[in-house]
């Protein structure tokens, strides 16, 4: 049954401790160089570019140019040897897509440290090319079990959820927090004297004291020159 579903079965290394240790350790080392030159280009150089459309944006437009940088390498047989590339691209580009975000939120975590995201994609690289391979999985299927496989999406599509879900919540306390210290809001229209300034103040008070009638409308109330009376002595 594993067999025909493409997931195989594992071969179990003489010491597994050592071997995922070994592999951890030592294989990370060893293609860390190489993850640094290519996390400097999408994590040090596209993303905060991309980051002001947003985490889930950024991450998306991220996720396709990754995917289209692999293409030569997925034409050739590299990460899925004999399987057809029409099947190969749908698989990768998924998992591609749902690898993208904790590289995002492992980023954004950071402060922006292009070394922290090309460790954990040395690791990646280590744990995924050793344990998927066909020395430990011989009859799998690497569009399954591979590093880029339907198990591998599966895991991240899980990791991407609870991820998403913690990020939701925890954005939704920190704006009902700010919502309850922001202080309140004291200030009141302005009133017809304020906004009129002390010249317009003294020709309000003036019409007050000259107009015959309270009630009357302004425009049949005595005119009061603004500055002062416009009578000329003879």
């Amino acid at each position: 049954l594993d067999v025909a579903a493409g997931l195989g079965r594992f071969v179990w290394p003489p010491s597994p401790v050592l071997t995922f240790a070994a592999v951890l350790f030592l294989g990370s080392a060893f293609t860390l160089p190489l993850t640094i030159g290519e996390e400097y280009g999408w994590r040090g150089y596209l993303l905060p570019r991309l980051l002001p459309l947003g985490e889930a944006r950024a991450t998306f437009v991220l996720a396709a140019i990754w995917g289209l940088w692999h293409v030569p390498i997925l034409l050739i047989g590299l990460n899925y040897p004999g399987q057809f590339v029409w099947a190969v691209l749908p698989v990768f580009v998924l998992s591609v897509a749902l690898m993208a975000f904790p590289f995002t939120w492992l980023y954004v975590a950071s402060g922006g440290s292009v070394l922290v995201a090309a460790v954990m994609h040395s690791v990646l690289n280590a744990l995924s090319d050793t344990f998927t391979s066909a020395r430990y999985i011989p009859d799998g299927n690497p569009l399954v079990v591979g590093g880029g496989g339907l198990v591998g999406a599966a895991v991240f599509l899980g990791i991407v959820g609870v991820g998403a879900s913690v990020r939701s919540r925890r954005i939704k306390r920190e704006r009902a927090s700010t919502v309850r210290h922001r202080p309140p809001n004291t200030s009141r229209p302005p009133r017809v004297a304020d906004r009129l300034g002390p010249v317009g103040r003294t020709q309000l008070g003036r019409e007050a004291r000259t107009s015959r009638n309270p009630g009357e409308p302004v425009k049949n109330r005595p005119f009061t020159p603004l500055f002062g009376s416009t009578s000329c002595g003879n």
